[in-house]
Parts: structure tokens; C-alpha cells; sequence
């Protein structure tokens, strides 16, 4: 009975030993740097920093006063439960998800995420499960909304010559209006082809649509471009629209990006298991971070179409 009642050795060194190894977040500190960038700093109770990048464009102080509203719900936690520090600011409150909530989600969760590493001395991708690909295909951005064919085309080549970039990626269309009266089709296939002659039939050209074409114009236009070979369509419609995507897709052989502007693992299911969509394109600072990030990838990888991060 004496025996029962006392404490084995064992198990209290254990204990004791477990408890050494806690480390609580301590405090945190936010950062706003022109032209439109935010970073978050969180330091645990043994002094190990992270940092994490809480951002949506043009609405920076708006994500850093909710990740200021979320952080006393991190405070004191053990900075390793990554995963429950995440569901408990996911899910503590009424409301949860949308552009602002994930995006400050996202940058306390890469700071954790950059805690971890550094505690364990392993870059993140190790904790994740290792590096999967030694190389990855890229592209370059080129080309604004109003130039003209021959700017697009002549910058292309400059970037394609001063660079190692064997891809790029330019605006589809200028803005157009719900039904194009202006010739917006015409101006945006007389760049493509520019582009297109200027860089030849190897160079990748991914066409991005920003979600700035209505429904009505938006099979037009893709069909117009389609003769160029582009590489993807990305957010042909925006995400408010993406009940759309089905017969946009329907109308098309070029592969349909979009994603960007979901936040979360819910609104990726419901796009996949549309069958509409061959890229998905979730941003790490928008979507909740490294933890949604892997979440969303891996739903992907279930239905079929590959990640391309934003």
C-alpha cells in the first residue's frame, strides 16, 4: 500500500523530463513594411523566434489587428501542438474562415511551424516529410494590363534572354467589361499572338485571367486564346463564381487554374469533387498556413489535380 501510494522514480523523472522540454509562447510582435507587406514575430519563453507572414493584400492593418485579437489564444500554449493551437483558433469563436480570419491564422502558423524547425534543428520540409523533388519548373511574371502586343512581346524576350526562366506567365485580357463592346478579345489575342511569335512554341505561357472576365465572355475569350497553346488558364471567373468552372473547363483543353482566393479546406473539396479543375493554387498566407496548406495539397493529390502554391 506504501508502495502504491509513492510515486515510481521513473515515471516522475519522465514527467519532470517532459515538462523541461515545454516551451510556452511568450510574446509577439507585428511588423508593416511598404509596399504591402506585414510579418509576424513570435518569441517562446526559451527565446526561440518565428517568423510568419499574416498578410492580404490591402487590408494589411485590418489581418494585423486579428492576428493581434487571436495571439492571446497562443499565449502561454506549448509552441510544439501546432496542430491544436490551429483548431483552437479555428474553431474557438462563432465565426471562423473567410479572406481576414485565415490569413491571420496563416502567419501564426508558420511562425509555429518556423519554432519547430528551429527547436529541432531540421528545415520544415523534413517535419513534413521530406523533400519529395530535387527540381520544380517555374515561370516568370511579364506583361501588365494595357500594354500593347509589341511591349508584351519584346519584354518577354528580355526576360526569357536575362534570365534562366524557361516559362512565363502575363495578364490574359485587359479588364473587360460583363459584354465585351470594346474589342477587349481582339487586343488580348493580338498580345497572346505577339508574345507568342516573339518566344516560340517551347516557351510555356500560362494566362492569367485575375477572375476579372464575366461568365458571358469568359468561354469566348478562352477560345479565342486557345490556339496558342497556353499552358494553364488561371482564375478564369473569381471564386464567387466557381459553380461556373464546370462549363468553363467543358469548353476548353487547356488546363483551368484556380484558388488563389479560397482560404479554406472546405472550399477546396467542394471545387474538387467538381471535377473542373486541373491546378489548385492555394496561397500559405491566405489559407491558414503551413498546416491548411499540407491539408488542401494532400485532398488535391486524392482527386487528381496537382498543387502549384501561390
Amino acid at each position: 500500500a506504501v508502495g502504491s501510494a509513492m510515486a515510481d522514480p521513473a515515471t516522475k523523472r519522465q514527467r519532470l523530463h517532459a515538462e523541461a522540454e515545454i516551451d510556452l509562447v511568450e510574446s509577439f510582435e507585428v511588423f508593416k513594411l511598404p509596399p504591402r507587406w506585414a510579418f509576424l514575430r513570435v518569441v517562446t519563453k526559451k527565446g526561440v523566434v518565428g517568423w510568419g507572414e499574416p498578410n492580404l493584400e490591402g487590408w494589411t492593418d485590418t489581418v494585423l489587428a486579428a492576428v493581434k485579437e487571436m495571439m492571446p489564444s497562443v499565449i502561454g500554449e506549448d509552441a510544439s501542438r501546432i496542430q491544436y493551437i490551429w483548431q483552437k483558433l479555428y474553431r474557438q469563436k462563432f465565426y471562423g474562415g473567410g479572406p481576414v480570419l485565415m490569413s491571420a491564422m496563416a502567419g501564426i502558423d508558420q511562425a509555429l511551424w518556423d519554432i519547430k524547425g528551429k527547436t529541432l534543428g531540421v528545415p520544415v520540409h523534413q517535419l513534413l516529410g521530406g523533400a519529395v523533388r530535387d527540381r520544380l519548373k517555374v515561370y516568370r511574371w511579364c506583361g501588365g494590363d494595357d500594354n500593347t502586343p509589341e511591349e508584351a512581346a519584346a519584354e518577354a524576350k528580355q526576360v526569357l534572354a536575362t534570365s534562366n526562366y524557361k516559362q512565363l506567365k502575363m495578364n490574359a485580357c485587359p479588364r473587360m467589361s460583363y459584354i465585351d463592346g470594346e474589342g477587349a478579345v481582339k487586343q488580348a489575342v493580338a498580345r497572346m499572338k505577339a508574345v507568342r511569335e516573339a518566344v516560340g512554341d517551347s516557351v510555356g505561357i500560362g494566362l492569367d485571367f485575375h477572375g476579372r472576365v464575366k461568365a458571358p465572355m469568359c468561354k469566348t475569350l478562352m477560345a479565342a486564346l486557345a490556339s496558342f497553346n497556353p499552358l494553364f488558364y488561371e482564375e478564369p471567373v473569381c471564386a464567387e463564381q466557381n459553380d461556373s468552372l464546370p462549363q468553363m473547363a467543358a469548353s476548353t483543353t487547356v488546363p483551368i487554374a484556380t484558388g488563389e482566393r479560397m482560404f479554406t479546406a472546405a472550399a477546396f473539396r467542394d471545387l474538387l469533387q467538381r471535377r473542373c479543375v486541373d491546378i489548385v493554387q492555394p496561397d500559405c498566407s491566405h489559407c491558414g498556413g503551413i498546416s491548411n496548406l499540407l491539408t488542401i495539397a494532400r485532398m488535391a493529390e486524392s482527386y487528381g489535380p496537382r498543387a502549384c502554391l501561390q
